[in-house]
């Protein structure tokens, strides 16, 4: 347990972050023959250059074969100056000769923020440029938009392009969007008010009416939908997921919570779980989605799926199988180019069955894994891609979709009856006639799969109550996807008598998608009497289901009785679901104060009962029954050491301010037991920290000098206790500096630096201090420089200065901390300050310089020392950041690193990790109300509170009531300058061996 602890303290500490890079070297021009591959019989062309536009988005046709483009500026902005700016537009492309090629462009209508997608539909130009979807209309044929009608909003954004995308037209005629996670102020078509940070997949009516949110998560960025046969959404998705980080392809069934920011997911419905990836594509930021919906292709690519990947500069197919309720996919490469500066950014089809891909060139950056310098001179281009037999496309005139008779819904040929359903269901208005209505509950008990799909998504949309019988048949068929849609049906009829059967239902819903629709057609009917019959279910999972359904009604629907009989359940699932639904109702604190005492009482084994109860204190703790069980326990002399550990990281990880008072002298009598054990004692100096109180500070001053302790154990209490003002002891900083030798283990090393960082030090141990900081790499040197930072005014701060010129880990520091020592310094140290900020902080001029020196380590190199490399203490690359099974968390996932990213790429994270951050990893920046700032790593979080995990490895929390600004920095908190830490030939085999992991 004590390495398991020491490893927390330097995780604690450390966060050492690959940030993703462009190449170093400069644009080579693109050419199509040279760098994009194709499979054999297909053909590509360039449709539009830069002649016409220069960073294309984006693109749509119309009616008269004319393309719209969304047209970006080169610029990189963030949302503030954007909506000030509005520098980007939207353009309007002719092919006057009928060649296929376009040779005419006008601006169709600018001053845009960021526009994020456009469609063409029925005479209008749709798009989404935050805050609002958009409807653009040329009223008088001049070529420009006259009118301009914002439809639905507000969303918010940062620049970054995590925000709106879209329109796509839906096979029902509605208009589906996507949002990321930069916060959202909405009413729904129901009145529903809608805020938050949560991403998600939206439709509409295509005149802003009808609003919904079809699914919401965490997730980073929802970028664009695509369609099954049956209507089912699909939607390639960045960043579900970020240890290791995943992007995708989601279905987009109606109420899903998908991963990632606990923060968003926590403003959505909840049926007890998130929904699994349907499809992982890995790091390769996916930014567009389409199906093959004709044999143009042949038949070996109708109805398979192309994506197009922003950091690959790729495209692969996707091939979707049905498996239970969801499906499964497998891909193969498509196009394949080798040109780094080749970004696809949206696929759509042409008439004729070809496939139109747009490439934005070079220019964007903000946020952007791949692009870390902006290169607004590698421009973009419009690209068709066809077989050969197809030939040269004479018009790009958008086809309106199929309109069939009603007869046709009684062919033999199930494509043509499905094709007629849509047709029909597209006609359908918001007061369908009963004719309609008829139809659609006739198609309910056809014998085709989809076109049962799609009836049943036509019945909920009309909400035809009528139709229950139907429905109800279907919960019970044999196809999963089947029932799935009907319990999403039922929720939508507000039947109650469909109440007994979907709680039946549950029984054997082992698949997620149908759990989860199950218990949100169940929430949607708000019966909560009726639905409490279902506790009398023997079956667990039913239970589960009636639980969580019952805990997402209003107030008072689930109580104690129903809860309290469950946590003692065999069932693991249930017995964890039936804790996390306690932690929501602190009106129960008692009856769960005493359930945790009998609980700790009965001394049972077993870790993972005392997780979830850790958990269910953690969520309590600011409530002051628990708080007084915590300490009754803490102090009691015969309680199990297991059950002691668990209160101790419940109390290190519990969201109280200020710290309970009750739990100070408990704690300063536990520290205090000289027979205890080394793993405790270290939990319980943990504990101490955060509490940042000094009543612990003697006890643990004991423990820091005393020989008698691991000194893992000595530097964490010495690193609490130091920070009473009282000298420091000769022998013990004399460990301390030994303890900071290369020679020394980095968990050692840290630990030490963070001691010394909260010392008082005499005159003589500054000296020595700084003559040991000519050797600190630049894990420990920042916490170094804090006891310089303490000296006042005049003080001699030439042994510092002459240090930091010698020391490896200058780049290490943060300009900011080195710029507010000028104003304590002499004229002639301001001198040696000004030299030492230009060589820690080279401009983007000395870094090209750099990295053009570093070229000839681009290859070569030997994989096998780089790995050993990788998990050596010389490198500490594994602390952070995991491959396979070995390594940190705290840091990306590189297992497949290689195949994503060039040497080029990788020297440059390494050397200059904050020219941009990894999403997900960025240093936020946070002001409080008093005028305190604050900046880390966002590491967690709770519904009051924020922490986070400064550049000197230290958490800092702020109350939520507290922020006055909340922003990203720029500054990576993953240390710079390893080039002078590790040899070329060390660089070199590292990289050869990062290049190597590919699979």
């Amino acid at each position: 347990m004590l390495s398991r602890i020491t490893l927390a303290l330097l995780f604690g500490m450390i966060v050492v972050l690959f940030a993703s890079r462009a190449p170093a070297e400069g644009p080579r021009a693109f050419n199509l023959a040279e760098h994009v591959k194709l499979p054999e019989g297909f053909v590509i062309e360039q449709i539009a250059g830069p002649s016409l536009v220069q960073h294309p988005l984006h693109i749509t046709f119309d009616d008269k074969g004319r393309a719209y483009v969304t047209e970006m500026a080169g610029v990189n902005r963030n949302g503030k100056e954007l909506e000030k700016e509005l520098p980007n537009s939207i353009k309007r492309l002719v092919d006057s000769k009928g060649d296929g090629i376009f040779d005419q462009a006008q601006t169709f209508a600018d001053k845009l923020t960021f526009p994020g997608g456009i469609l063409w539909h029925l005479g209008s130009i749709y798009a989404t440029s935050f805050p609002y979807l958009w409807k653009f209309t040329d009223t008088n044929n001049d070529g420009i938009a006259d009118e301009r009608v914002p439809l639905v909003g507000k969303f918010g954004s940062v620049g970054n392009g995590a925000d709106l995308h879209g329109p796509q037209l839906g096979p029902d005629g509605w208009l589906y969007f996507c949002d990321g996670r930069n916060g959202h102020d909405l009413t729904l078509g129901d009145g529903t008010k809608v805020q938050g940070r949560a991403s998600g997949l939206y439709r509409c009516k295509p005149d802003g009416t009808r609003l919904e949110r079809i699914f919401a998560g965490g997730m980073d960025n929802p970028v664009e939908v695509a369609f099954t046969p049956a209507g089912e959404p699909l939607v390639c998705t960045n960043l579900i997921k970020s240890n290791p980080r995943h992007d995708g392809i989601l279905l987009g069934v109606e109420g899903a919570v998908y991963p990632y920011d606990v923060r968003a997911v926590k403003e959505l419905p909840w049926t007890g779980q998130h929904l699994p990836i349907m499809g992982e594509l890995g790091w390769v930021a996916v930014s567009s989605i389409v199906r093959q919906p004709t044999t143009v292709w042949g038949k070996a690519y109708l109805d398979k799926y192309l994506v197009a990947e922003f950091n690959t500069h790729n495209l692969r197919t996707v091939t979707l199988t049905r498996a239970d309720a969801s499906f499964t996919i497998q891909t193969e490469p498509f196009l394949t180019c080798t040109h780094p500066d080749f970004h696809p950014t949206q696929l759509v089809w042409a008439p004729d069955g070809s496939l139109i891909l747009v490439d934005t060139g070079g220019w964007f950056r903000n946020g952007c894994p791949t692009s870390q310098i902006e290169k607004p001179t590698v421009l973009g281009g419009i690209y068709r891609i066809y077989q050969k037999k197809q030939g040269r496309l004479k018009s790009y005139a958008a086809q309106p979709m199929p309109s069939l008779p009603e007869e046709a819904l009684q062919s033999k040929d199930a494509a043509t009856r499905l094709a007629a359903l849509w047709s029909v269901g597209r006609s359908v208005s918001t007061s369908p006639t009963p004719a309609q209505l008829q139809t659609m509950r006739s198609m309910l008990h056809d014998a085709n799969l989809d076109i049962r799909l799609t009836a049943l998504r036509f019945v909920g949309q009309c909400h035809d109550v009528e139709a229950y019988p139907g429905v109800l048949e279907l919960l019970a068929a044999d196809h999963a996807a089947l029932r799935r849609e009907a319990a999403t049906v039922l929720g939508k009829l507000k039947n109650p008598e469909a109440i007994i059967p979907l709680i039946k239902a549950l029984k054997k819903a082992d698949d997620p998608f149908l759990e989860h629709a199950l218990i949100l057609a169940l929430i949607r009917l708000q019966q909560p009497d009726l639905t409490a019959q279902g506790f009398d279910h023997p079956s667990p999972r039913v239970q589960r289901g009636v639980l969580l359904a019952l805990d997402q009604m209003p107030a008072g629907a689930i109580r104690w009785e129903h809860v309290a009989p469950l946590l003692q359940s065999s069932d693991a699932r249930l017995k964890q679901s039936a804790l996390e639904v306690m932690a929501h109702h602190p009106l129960w604190v008692n009856d769960l104060a005493d359930y945790v005492d009998h609980e700790l009482s009965r001394k049972l084994p077993g870790e993972h009962r005392l997780e979830g109860i850790k958990n269910l204190i953690i969520a309590l703790a600011p409530q002051a029954r628990i708080q007084q069980l915590i300490a009754d326990r803490l102090a009691c002399p015969e309680e199990l050491g297991n059950n002691r550990y668990m209160l101790l990281e419940a109390m290190a990880a519990a969201d109280v301010a200020p710290w309970p008072a009750v739990w100070e002298a408990p704690l300063a009598q536990y520290l205090a037991i000289r027979q205890l054990d080394n793993d405790l004692l270290l939990q319980g100096i943990l504990v101490a920290q955060v509490s940042q109180k000094r009543n612990y500070d003697a006890v643990l001053r004991s423990v820091a000098e005393s020989s008698d302790r691991p000194w893992p154990v000595r530097m964490a209490a010495a690193a609490v206790a130091l920070q009473d003002g009282k000298p420091v002891g000769e022998p013990l900083f004399d460990k301390l500096l030994a303890s900071l030798s290369a020679k020394e283990a980095p968990t050692e090393r840290l630990a030490a630096a963070r001691a010394i960082s909260v010392a008082s030090l005499s005159g003589k141990q500054m000296h020595r201090l700084a003559e040991a900081m000519r050797q600190a790499s630049p894990l420990e040197l920042p916490w170094l420089l804090t006891p310089w930072e303490k000296l006042l005014p005049g003080s001699n701060y030439r042994p510092l200065l002459i240090a930091l010129d010698h020391a490896p880990g200058l780049a290490a520091l943060p300009i900011d901390r080195l710029q507010k020592l000028q104003t304590k310094l002499t004229d002639d140290q301001q001198a040696m300050l000004k030299l030492l900020l230009k060589k820690g902080r080279p401009d983007l001029a000395a870094q090209r310089a750099r990295l053009d020196e570093l070229k000839p380590i681009l290859t070569g190199g030997d994989a096998k020392k780089g790995r050993e490399l990788f998990h050596s203490a010389k490198a500490l690359c594994a602390t952070c950041h995991r491959i396979g099974s070995e390594g940190g968390l705290i840091g990306p996932n590189l297992s497949t690193i290689g195949a994503i990213r060039t040497r080029a790429d990788l020297l440059e994270s390494i050397l200059y990790p904050s020219v941009s951050l990894a999403r997900g990893y960025e240093t936020m920046v946070v002001v409080t109300k008093s005028g305190i700032t604050l900046t880390g790593v966002l590491t967690r979080e709770t519904a009051e509170a924020l922490v986070l995990t400064n550049t000197q490895r230290q958490e800092q929390k702020v109350l939520r009531h507290e922020i006055e600004q909340l922003s990203a920095s720029t500054v990576s908190t993953m240390p710079t300058g390893m080039d002078q830490v590790l040899q070329r030939e060390d660089l070199q085999d590292l990289l050869a061996y990062l290049e190597s992991l590919k699979k």
